[in-house]
């Protein structure tokens, strides 16, 4: 019994734990020898205390980094396993935490076992996420959330050829908000919104082998809860959306290998949900006066239905040949009945408008065949075509608007690609491959329509030197009737590694990411169309990271590395552009340039067996090149002492 106590009293104290910024090596300096009864256990933990100083727009550091400073307990780790394996209640555990405390992002796995009884797996994972909306709604939106999210996983008789699965999952998303509208005289007005949303899964099924056939199936049910509300201190405007949904449905997985040259395997899934919402708006007292006082409702019950199944056969009916197939099939529906109903105190007026069904339909096939007529030679090329169907049907509305009716809209892609593997020396590889497609009518403007692209990689590797080099493009082109896009997507990367000793090892890497994307403008002014204007955007953006690790004998482990991500935007100097773009207010829009790096450092010195002190150091510097307001420079640091036991 004491036994157990000291293990859950050291599980509880690592649940307190915390991961650093730039974590420490492990402690772990020879073998464990620790015995609690039965079991073979091993404890570390690490404590010490972080440091931060910030110069400039503390809001974008919390919402890019969001560190903090003060004494914490920095990681946690706990493994005991039955000497003998055959424990009383468990053969094997583990807990494992990381930030656990103040840190805005922490985590817990926990795992225990019995031989041939039960698998448990616990996975928790929190982060605050600060969002200061600097650049939306002129900074009037923001956030500050929690976001829990937990996995719980039991897995009965793992050993058996038929095992019982069950399972539950919970996310819940709380805390104080800023929403904001457009009020008429007044511009964007802030309101306050405090979110609550909760969604809850719960999984039973089974997993086995029979007869040759690897099966899996899972009932699943789902329930969604959004009960945030918003309002207004300074009027009597409030919104109440409350939306609850559930779901249930079912996934399947079944396999079959015959010998050498044919295996199948199929998976489908399908869930079917009831859906209930509502959101009542009541502005009874706005400003100015001259606004009329209105309430909206809109509300609905709906079903969702969503199917999605898929076959693969991958047949070889040559030692060099190799033939698959993909066939798949989705759909998913919104079949109810739903109002948008506007009302006017003042005039007795009344707006509604109904919808009554969407539905997204697809089917694709993909062939592959692949041709390896020597070693260092492969060879692949394959087909695929999707057809995809769009439908709709709007009810009638009091106002006529919009017309009652079925739309339909059928979208057919077709892709073909080739990719080609070469080893012309045992250290060296290369590899190509290019993909074209072309879809008639694309359902966005931004969807794919006329593209291409191509990929390729070159690697050199001699024991520990690792070289290489890749580059990536990818072109699209769209139309419609009123609008039309077009984007260019190009990198380039390199990198290498090499460990001359045992004790040092160097990594460098580097890539560039160009995009250039230019999208017809379509939109009304005065209740007229415009169009013939687009709106342009321009990215160069550089990757650079490097890091070297070195072991000074057993006396300390030394790491140092950097890291760099800069955007030079299109190259301009002001915000104001060369006055290219058809509309001048687009100007500041077409372009992000922007320089974020941060250099790091720590050094771990061991003092006893299994006993270490740590430091660490990380810099954070974040440039906009024309909003500097938004700009900050951070410090972060830790000293700590890791234990092993």
């Amino acid at each position: 019994m004491r036994n157990g106590i000291l293990l859950l009293c050291f599980g509880a104290g690592c649940l307190l734990a915390q991961q650093t910024v730039t974590p420490t090596p492990s402690a772990d300096d020879g073998p464990p020898n620790d015995s609690i009864g039965d079991y073979t256990v091993t404890q570390s933990f690490e404590m010490g205390y972080r440091s931060l100083a910030v110069t400039g727009n503390d809001a974008t550091y919390r919402s890019q980094v969001n560190y903090g400073d003060g004494l914490r307990l920095l990681d946690g780790d706990l493994e005991a396993s039955s000497k003998d394996g055959k424990g009383l209640l468990f053969d094997q555990l583990s807990l494992k935490t990381g930030g656990l405390g103040n840190d805005p992002y922490q985590s817990a796995r926990f795992r225990v076992e019995k031989n041939g009884w039960y698998e448990y797996d616990l996975n928790w994972r929190l982060n605050d996420y600060f969002n200061p909306g600097l650049t939306t709604a002129n900074g009037v939106d923001a956030e500050t959330l929690q976001h829990r999210l937990q996995d719980h996983d039991l897995t009965l008789l793992p050993n058996s050829r038929v095992k019982v699965l069950l399972g539950f999952s919970r996310s819940t998303e709380d805390g104080p908000a800023l929403t904001s509208f457009d009020e008429l005289g007044f511009g964007l007005v802030p309101l306050f919104e405090s979110v609550r949303r909760t969604q809850d899964e719960y999984r039973a099924g089974v997993d086995g082998r029979i007869a040759g056939f690897r099966f899996s199936i899972l009932h699943v049910w789902e329930f969604f809860r959004d009960d945030t509300e918003i309002s207004r201190a300074a009027s009597s405007f409030r919104q109440i959306q409350p939306d609850h949904g559930e779901t249930s449905g079912w996934r399947g997985f079944l396999s079959r290998s015959f010998g050498n040259t044919l295996d199948i395997n199929a998976r489908a899934s399908y869930q079917g949900s009831g859906h209930g919402s509502i959101v009542d708006e009541q502005n009874l007292n706005p400003t100015p006066s001259s606004i009329p006082a209105q309430q909206i409702v809109v509300s609905g019950e709906a079903s969702r239905p969503a199917t999605a199944a898929n076959l693969n056969v991958t047949w070889s009916p040559a030692r060099k040949v190799s033939i698959t197939d993909q066939l798949s099939f989705d759909q998913i529906q919104m079949n109810g009945n739903n109002t948008f109903e506007q009302f006017s105190p003042g005039t007795l007026d009344t707006t509604a408008l109904n919808f009554q069904f969407l539905g997204i339909r697809t089917f694709a096939d993909d062939i592959t065949v692949g041709y390896d007529p020597r070693t260092w030679l492969g060879i692949s090329g394959g087909y695929s075509v999707s057809a995809r169907r769009f439908h709709s049907i709007a009810q009638a509305s009091d106002n006529s608007e919009p017309a009652a009716g079925s739309y339909e809209q059928n979208n057919t892609l077709h892709a073909g690609n080739l990719a080609i593997r070469v080893r012309p020396m045992r250290r060296l590889s290369i590899s190509v491959s290019g993909e074209l497609g072309r879809a008639d009518r694309p359902i966005y403007p931004v969807s794919e329509k006329n593209y291409h692209a191509f990929r390729g990689r070159v690697q050199y590797k001699a024991g520990t030197l690792l070289l290489a080099a890749t580059a990536q493009a990818d072109y699209n082109v769209n139309s419609a009737s009123i609008s039309s896009f077009s984007s260019q997507s190009r990198n380039y990367g390199a990198e290498a590694g090499w460990s001359p000793r045992s004790w040092l090892m160097f990594d460098v890497s580097w890539s560039k990411l160009h995009l250039n994307t230019a999208g017809g403008l379509a939109y009304f002014v005065d209740s007229s169309l415009i169009t013939g204007t687009e709106s342009l955007y321009v990215s160069n953006l550089h990757f650079v990271n490097a890091n070297v690790r070195l072991s000074v004998g057993k006396r300390a482990d030394i790491f140092a590395g950097y890291s760099r991500v800069q955007d030079t935007g299109d190259g301009r100097a002001t915000a104001a552009g060369d006055g290219t773009n058809s509309v001048p207010a687009f100007n500041i829009e077409q372009t992000y340039p922007l320089l974020y790096d941060t250099p790091m450092a720590r050094i771990s010195i061991p003092l006893v067996s299994r006993v270490r002190v740590n430091a660490g150091w990380q810099y954070y510097r974040y440039n906009e090149r024309f909003f500097a307001i938004r700009d900050y420079h951070a410090n972060t640091a830790y000293t700590s002492l890791s234990w092993s036991f």
